[in-house]
């Protein structure tokens, strides 16, 4: 995925559910920006929250400050902007209150903190006033210069009030921004019950994007209306459901993903985050893609450099020795996985294997059939015998075919202990097709000492220039190995750098044996996350041997 910049706003919430004839009350912390920068984080993208920040970080904000970039004026914690919701049910909620405390503080002309990352997508969430959004928005599309180049989309949302307040207001950010969002009533204050958002509001190369509960998503584009189906989802709390849809929706867009199939993701995962209260579902789903709070402790706490610094040139030596980068010629490409009710969604990354009987077979992370591609649910390895027809994998500089992977021959696989740093089971082997142009990686049997010079294969993506960008040629950047464990490895960069589609990479020895396969990682640290190659080596010779 890309980098976003969310703008946007932190609050304490209290919420009210009004349901079966009775109000349950609760607490918790929420605002646009808030759930937006999530969910982007959940769909893997690179997230920067410009957002006033409480001074000192309370508790039950540290956890959120550990998932992304938190950059923004401090405040005391009493400044902190509250609101108070009301949900009636059906989809139909009321904004009781707002006190927008330290929100005043936002002003584009402070922004210059953020100029030493390179963003692929600038949201600019709900904001105390109209007026605000459309001041970010021209600083965005009219400062001169360097700046102005790296923001390739704008993007922006509303809300019932603000088009209350300033319905012209809203019309002229419709049509500043390249993408927007905004749900069945808010469309229909504007345009008029039921009616389609008009051509005129529309950019050029973009979509606006209306939600509308049960009834799916309506996605605009100029040439184009087309309608995404809802995910069955058992409410519970619906605060942030659009701006969750919304964050998702962005990260799949900062990745190169099509708008429609880029909603299709949207609405999976805001199904999922109403079930649970607040923003508790996209903290725990993040909790089990970044699985590194306890495991860090001998991987050093040196800030990271700002990604600017980083250069796009091959890394394939390493700075502090002379040991060179394996060649291991054209191993790595990228997946699309096709399952059998016809969803298909590109993700991560895929590499062949030899086994010790000399045949190979492919292998990626199982969690790629799954949310953090874009698939309406995680698929166990029993799923994929049944649902996963194929998989195809492709250059990732030319997007010729190098092969197809057909049978799934894990027959065992769990997820669920990957939150507590155990990641040996999320591993997916596949039959290689006959014609395979993918160059086999050797297995080793054993740990990695610590210290260990290794090399993870990736591609590094550049300043973008649209919304895929980058440089999409895989290549080996160095690094060392910090920790071992029975179900993870640790490796930490030796420089800050941008990496795309991570999960799935390969990390290598010099001699050119798999240390393990990427899990996620903490790119602002340089700290990576391995399914460790041993135990990649131990599975697939003593579960599937029988079925080649």
């Amino acid at each position: 995925m890309g980098s976003i910049l969310v703008v946007g706003c932190v609050s304490f919430d209290i919420l009210r559910l009004e349901r079966d004839g009775r109000v349950d009350s609760f607490e918790t912390v929420g605002g646009a920006g808030l759930y937006t920068a999530l969910a982007a984080v959940h769909q893997g993208a690179d997230v920067v929250l410009y957002a006033p920040r409480p001074d000192p970080m309370p508790e039950q904000l540290q956890t959120i400050e550990a998932k992304l970039t938190w950059l923004g004026p401090h405040c005391a914690i009493e400044e902190m902007p509250r609101l108070e919701i009301v949900h009636h049910g059906g989809g139909r909620a009321t904004l009781v209150s707002a006190d927008w405390g330290a929100e005043d503080l936002l002003v584009p002309y402070c922004l210059p903190e953020v100029r030493d990352f390179d963003f692929d997508i600038v949201h600019i969430a709900a904001l105390s006033s109209v007026r605000k959004q459309n001041d970010f928005c021209k600083f965005f599309s009219e400062t001169a210069g360097d700046v102005a180049q790296r923001f390739y989309k704008i993007s922006a949302g509303t809300y019932a009030r603000a088009i209350s307040s300033d319905k012209g207001g809203v019309e002229q950010l419709i049509r500043d921004c390249d993408v927007f969002f905004m749900n069945r009533n808010e469309a229909d204050l504007l345009f008029g019950n039921n009616s389609d958002v008009p051509n005129a509001f529309l950019n050029e190369h973009g979509a606006c994007f209306v939600t509308d509960g049960e009834s799916g998503v309506k996605v605009y584009q100029p040439e184009s209306t087309e309608t995404v189906l809802a995910v069955h989802a058992e409410e519970l709390d619906p605060t942030g459901a659009g701006d969750t849809f919304c964050g998702s929706v962005l990260a799949r867009l900062s990745g190169g993903v099509g708008f429609v199939d880029a909603a299709r993701a949207g609405v999976a995962v805001a199904a999922r985050a109403i079930e649970q209260p607040g923003p508790k579902y996209l903290l725990s789903a993040l909790a089990a893609i970044l699985v590194f709070a306890s495991v860090l402790t001998n991987c050093g706490s040196a800030a990271a450099k700002p990604i600017a610094e980083s250069s796009h040139s091959t890394f394939a030596r390493r700075a502090s020795s002379n040991i060179i980068a394996p060649d291991i010629g054209n191993a790595v490409g990228e997946p699309t996985f096709y399952l059998k009710d016809g969803q298909k969604f590109t993700g991560g990354k895929i590499f062949s294997v030899y086994l010790k009987t000399g045949k190979s077979v492919f292998v990626t992370p199982l969690h790629l059939v799954g949310p953090s591609t874009g698939f309406l649910r995680q698929l166990t390895a029993q799923d994929c015998q049944s649902q996963l027809v194929r998989v195809e994998i492709r250059d990732f500089n030319t997007g010729k075919l190098l092969g197809i992977g057909t049978k799934p021959l894990l027959l065992s696989g769990d997820l669920s202990r990957s939150n507590s740093g155990d990641l040996r089971g999320d591993l997916l082997a596949l039959k290689a097709s006959a014609k395979c142009k993918l160059q086999p990686l050797k297995l080793r049997e054993s740990v990695p000492a610590l210290g260990t010079p290794v090399f993870l294969f990736t591609n590094e993506r550049a300043a973008a220039t649209s919304l895929v960008g980058g440089d999409r040629k895989v290549q080996p950047f160095s690094a060392t190995v910090k920790t071992t464990a029975p179900g993870h490895i640790v490796i930490k960069m030796d420089r800050a750098i941008r990496l795309g589609a991570l999960s799935g990479s390969p990390v290598l020895d010099e001699r050119g044996f798999l240390v393990g396969m990427v899990y996620g990682g903490r790119e602002e640290e340089g700290v990576m996350m391995l399914n460790p190659g041993s135990s990649i080596y131990s599975r697939l010779n003593t579960e599937i041997k029988s079925q080649l």
